[in-house]
Protein backbone atom coordinates (compact mmCIF):
# COMPACT_ATOMS: atom_id res chain seq x y z
CA UNK A 1 0.00 0.00 0.00
CA UNK A 2 2.77 2.44 0.99
CA UNK A 3 4.93 1.46 -1.98
CA UNK A 4 1.94 1.93 -4.29
CA UNK A 5 1.28 5.47 -3.03
CA UNK A 6 4.98 6.33 -3.42
CA UNK A 7 5.01 5.07 -7.01
CA UNK A 8 1.97 7.25 -7.76
CA UNK A 9 3.68 10.24 -6.18
CA UNK A 10 6.87 9.96 -8.24
CA UNK A 11 5.39 11.11 -11.60
CA UNK A 12 3.75 14.09 -9.90
CA UNK A 13 7.01 15.13 -8.27
CA UNK A 14 8.90 14.74 -11.54
CA UNK A 15 6.32 16.87 -13.36
CA UNK A 16 6.61 19.60 -10.71
CA UNK A 17 10.38 19.52 -10.85
CA UNK A 18 10.47 19.80 -14.63
CA UNK A 19 7.94 22.64 -14.57
CA UNK A 20 10.08 24.52 -12.05
CA UNK A 21 13.16 23.95 -14.17
CA UNK A 22 11.44 25.31 -17.28
CA UNK A 23 10.27 28.42 -15.44
CA UNK A 24 13.70 28.96 -13.92
CA UNK A 25 15.44 28.72 -17.29
CA UNK A 26 13.15 31.15 -19.09
CA UNK A 27 15.31 33.85 -20.64
CA UNK A 28 12.91 35.97 -22.63
CA UNK A 29 12.72 38.53 -19.87
CA UNK A 30 15.93 39.91 -18.44
CA UNK A 31 15.90 41.02 -14.88
CA UNK A 32 18.23 43.81 -13.93
CA UNK A 33 18.79 45.38 -10.61
CA UNK A 34 17.42 48.88 -10.35
CA UNK A 35 20.19 51.44 -10.72
CA UNK A 36 21.32 52.83 -7.42
CA UNK A 37 22.02 56.50 -7.05
CA UNK A 38 25.53 57.32 -6.00
CA UNK A 39 25.66 58.90 -2.58
CA UNK A 40 27.50 62.04 -1.66
CA UNK A 41 31.20 61.17 -1.16
CA UNK A 42 31.49 63.10 2.12
CA UNK A 43 28.50 61.24 3.53
CA UNK A 44 29.93 57.92 2.34
CA UNK A 45 33.33 58.64 3.88
CA UNK A 46 31.70 59.71 7.14
CA UNK A 47 29.68 56.49 7.37
CA UNK A 48 32.72 54.44 6.37
CA UNK A 49 34.79 56.05 9.14
CA UNK A 50 32.04 55.27 11.65
CA UNK A 51 31.99 51.65 10.48
CA UNK A 52 35.80 51.43 10.68
CA UNK A 53 35.74 52.80 14.24
CA UNK A 54 33.02 50.33 15.24
CA UNK A 55 35.04 47.53 13.73
CA UNK A 56 38.20 48.68 15.49
CA UNK A 57 36.28 48.77 18.79
CA UNK A 58 35.84 44.99 18.48
CA UNK A 59 39.61 44.39 18.72
CA UNK A 60 39.72 44.25 22.56
CA UNK A 61 36.85 41.76 22.61
CA UNK A 62 38.62 39.56 20.06
CA UNK A 63 41.87 39.76 22.05
CA UNK A 64 40.10 38.90 25.30
CA UNK A 65 38.34 35.93 23.75
CA UNK A 66 41.58 34.73 22.25
CA UNK A 67 43.16 34.76 25.70
CA UNK A 68 40.16 32.96 27.20
CA UNK A 69 40.30 30.34 24.47
CA UNK A 70 44.00 29.77 25.16
CA UNK A 71 43.20 29.36 28.86
CA UNK A 72 40.42 26.91 28.00
CA UNK A 73 42.81 24.91 25.84
CA UNK A 74 45.16 24.65 28.83
CA UNK A 75 42.22 23.31 30.85
CA UNK A 76 40.71 20.94 28.29
CA UNK A 77 43.66 19.60 26.29
CA UNK A 78 45.37 17.62 29.10
CA UNK A 79 42.16 15.86 30.09
CA UNK A 80 41.72 12.31 28.80
CA UNK A 81 38.80 12.01 26.38
CA UNK A 82 37.48 8.90 28.13
CA UNK A 83 36.29 10.67 31.27
CA UNK A 84 32.69 9.74 32.07
CA UNK A 85 30.17 12.30 30.75
CA UNK A 86 32.97 14.47 29.37
CA UNK A 87 32.12 14.08 25.68
CA UNK A 88 29.37 16.67 25.55
CA UNK A 89 31.36 19.30 27.44
CA UNK A 90 34.42 18.65 25.29
CA UNK A 91 32.34 18.93 22.11
CA UNK A 92 30.91 22.28 23.29
CA UNK A 93 34.46 23.47 23.87
CA UNK A 94 35.61 22.46 20.41
CA UNK A 95 32.47 23.94 18.84
CA UNK A 96 33.25 27.25 20.55
CA UNK A 97 36.85 27.01 19.41
CA UNK A 98 35.82 26.46 15.78
CA UNK A 99 33.21 29.22 15.94
CA UNK A 100 35.76 31.69 17.30
CA UNK A 101 38.19 30.66 14.61
CA UNK A 102 35.62 31.50 11.97
CA UNK A 103 34.67 34.70 13.75
CA UNK A 104 38.25 35.97 13.75
CA UNK A 105 38.15 36.20 9.96
CA UNK A 106 35.18 38.53 10.08
CA UNK A 107 36.99 41.85 10.77
CA UNK A 108 39.18 41.61 7.67
CA UNK A 109 36.19 40.52 5.59
CA UNK A 110 34.10 43.43 6.89
CA UNK A 111 36.99 45.82 6.30
CA UNK A 112 37.10 44.72 2.68
CA UNK A 113 33.35 45.23 2.38
CA UNK A 114 33.71 48.75 3.79
CA UNK A 115 36.31 49.62 1.18
CA UNK A 116 34.15 48.19 -1.61
CA UNK A 117 31.14 50.16 -0.40
CA UNK A 118 33.19 53.36 -0.31
CA UNK A 119 34.40 52.73 -3.84
CA UNK A 120 30.83 52.09 -4.99
CA UNK A 121 29.53 55.01 -2.89
CA UNK A 122 26.85 52.68 -1.53
CA UNK A 123 25.27 53.93 1.69
CA UNK A 124 22.90 50.96 1.88
CA UNK A 125 25.86 48.58 1.93
CA UNK A 126 27.54 50.65 4.64
CA UNK A 127 24.36 50.42 6.72
CA UNK A 128 24.29 46.66 6.23
CA UNK A 129 27.94 46.47 7.29
CA UNK A 130 27.18 48.50 10.42
CA UNK A 131 24.42 46.04 11.31
CA UNK A 132 26.82 43.15 10.70
CA UNK A 133 29.36 44.77 13.03
CA UNK A 134 26.70 45.06 15.74
CA UNK A 135 25.76 41.40 15.22
CA UNK A 136 29.43 40.48 15.53
CA UNK A 137 29.63 42.37 18.80
CA UNK A 138 26.63 40.39 20.07
CA UNK A 139 28.23 37.14 18.91
CA UNK A 140 31.43 38.03 20.76
CA UNK A 141 29.48 38.72 23.94
CA UNK A 142 27.69 35.39 23.62
CA UNK A 143 31.00 33.60 23.00
CA UNK A 144 32.43 35.27 26.10
CA UNK A 145 29.54 33.92 28.17
CA UNK A 146 30.00 30.43 26.68
CA UNK A 147 33.73 30.53 27.47
CA UNK A 148 33.01 31.46 31.10
CA UNK A 149 30.46 28.63 31.33
CA UNK A 150 32.93 26.13 29.90
CA UNK A 151 35.59 27.21 32.37
CA UNK A 152 33.21 26.33 35.19
CA UNK A 153 32.02 23.12 33.53
CA UNK A 154 35.54 21.75 33.07
CA UNK A 155 36.45 21.98 36.77
CA UNK A 156 34.69 18.75 37.89
CA UNK A 157 36.38 16.89 35.04
CA UNK A 158 39.78 18.23 36.06
CA UNK A 159 39.09 17.00 39.58
CA UNK A 160 37.98 13.59 38.30
CA UNK A 161 41.10 13.32 36.13
CA UNK A 162 43.32 14.23 39.10
CA UNK A 163 41.59 11.61 41.26
CA UNK A 164 42.03 9.01 38.51
CA UNK A 165 45.73 9.87 38.24
CA UNK A 166 46.15 9.52 42.01
CA UNK A 167 44.35 6.19 41.89
CA UNK A 168 46.62 4.94 39.13
CA UNK A 169 49.70 6.05 41.04
CA UNK A 170 48.47 4.16 44.10
CA UNK A 171 48.44 1.00 41.99
CA UNK A 172 51.89 1.75 40.53
CA UNK A 173 50.63 2.66 37.05
CA UNK A 174 51.56 5.83 35.22
CA UNK A 175 48.72 5.95 32.72
CA UNK A 176 45.38 4.38 31.90
CA UNK A 177 45.54 1.03 30.16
Amino acid sequence: MLAESRSNLLPVLLALLSACAVVACRKDKTETAPPTALADPTQVHGRANEARQSLKALDPAFAGLSQKLSALHREFDPLPPGLPNFGETRSRFYALSVALGALTAKPSWLSGRIESAVEARDLAELSAISREIMETQTQLQQADVRAAELLLQVQPFKKAAAEKAEELQAFGKTKCE
